[in-house]
Order: structure tokens, then sequence, then C-alpha cells
């Protein structure tokens, strides 16, 4: 997606003498051009300084079948990475990569087609991970750490697991009226800016509820693509 320009229910108990919340599994339809284009599902489970968001998903551009098998990711309760863990297939090439956080550093494992390399990349401690394109819910990550109070740009990082770490601008620009074909919303919209290595950069936008979580997200570009939450149909005209 980026590189390429793309690119409650709370069950709350003990474990292991551990508070465990888990949210319910929720999900979210992907569009391409104005057409069904793939779906995601993930659930987040939190534990004592640990927080888990694991899910699948699956993604057509154009030709291309994008398989996300399983997707993990680990972070302190800071939303600092310390884990990622991804089994995917594009195309037809099977792909895994295993990746820890420690000392300013992502260490990746990448096994394709039954051959594994290493690569070690310098990214910041607190830096975002998200793959070049599916899964989405990643951003719901973001949502976590944007000030929703402030209007000013507020600056991030990004990992693109396992390529480059890129600068993201997040701007609130405030409480709005979201239309969908089934509903209405007030939501917080924020407009992202990712730049790229190249100098040029890609423009998102972001609607999240007062949970923080993200409802619908639109990529501009050749390839549309605009994303909505499980129980928020989109509109039949943009």
């Amino acid at each position: 997606m980026l590189i390429h320009k793309l690119l409650l229910l709370l069950l709350a108990g003990m474990s292991g003498g551990r508070w465990l919340t888990t949210q319910a599994a929720d999900g979210f339809r992907i569009y391409v051009n104005d057409q069904p284009a793939g779906r995601e599902a993930f659930s987040v489970t939190k534990t004592e300084g640990r927080i888990t968001w694991t899910g699948r998903a699956s993604l057509e551009l154009r030709s291309l079948l994008i398989t996300i098998g399983s997707f993990t990711l680990i972070t302190d309760a800071q939303h600092r990475p310390r884990e990622a863990h991804v089994k995917a297939t594009v195309g037809s090439s099977e792909q895994e990569i295993r990746t820890t956080f420690a000392e300013g550093k992502a260490r990746n494992e990448i096994t394709v087609g039954g051959t594994t390399t290493t690569k070690e990349d310098a990214v910041s401690p607190d830096a975002l991970v998200v793959l070049s394109n599916v899964p989405f819910f990643l951003y719901e990550v973001l949502a976590q750490r944007v000030d929703f109070s402030r209007t000013g740009p507020q600056e991030f990082r990004i990992y693109v697991l396992p390529q480059i770490e890129l600068p993201l601008t997040v701007r609130v620009k405030g409480r709005e009226r979201v239309s969908f074909a089934n509903r209405s919303d007030d939501l917080i919209h924020l407009e992202l800016a990712l730049a790229q290595p190249a100098g040029q950069t890609i423009s998102m936008e972001m609607w999240m509820d007062d949970a923080r979580r993200l409802i619908k997200l639109v990529i501009p570009g050749p390839l549309f693509i605009e994303v909505y939450r499980e129980g928020y149909e989109r509109p039949t005209e943009r």
C-alpha cells in the first residue's frame, strides 16, 4: 500500500494472576475503485503491560491476490512494538516474517519460498508498525496515540515491515457528521501525510469514534482505497 502507493463486548478475568481483557472480534470491508476487494478480521487482547493484536486479511489488487493468513503484533502498554509475526501469500509466493524490536533495532527473519534471510533496520522505540498493504486494522494503534485535543501537526514514525521507517504527520480536523448507507455518526476526522523516500507524500484520511476505533479510512490515488468497519456500510456514492 504505502511505499507502492496503496500503498464491546469486553471479557475480563484473571489469567496467571494477571488481568486479561479481550475485545470481541471485529473486521473491515475493503473497496478499491468503488468495487469490493477484500476483508479483514481482528481482535485485541490486553494483559498487564502487554497488548496483542491478531488478525487476518485478504485484498485483491487488479490481478494480484494478497492473503494475510495470520498477523500478530505485540506492544507494551504504551503501544511501543515488541514483536511481530506475519504469514502471507502474495500471488503464488508464500512468505513469513518474524520481527523483534529492541535497542532501537528491528530484527527481521524473512522466509520466502523456504529460504530464510535476515535484515536489521534502525527504528524508533515508539514506531508504529504496518505492512505495505493489508491489514489496515493496525492503524487503530495510531488512533490510541493521537491527541484529539491538538489541532497542530503531530509527528510519528511508521515502520513498514520489514522495509523502512518513514515519518508520518497527523492533523486532527475535528468532529464531523459522516453518512453511511445504513447510518450516520459523529466521528473524529484525521488527515495523515506519509513521506516517501523519493520525496513524494502519500495522503490518507481516517475517521475515528470516541472509543478510538477506526471506522473509515480513505487512501486517494489511481487505486482509490476505502476501508469501512463492519456495521458501517459504504454509501452508494462517495
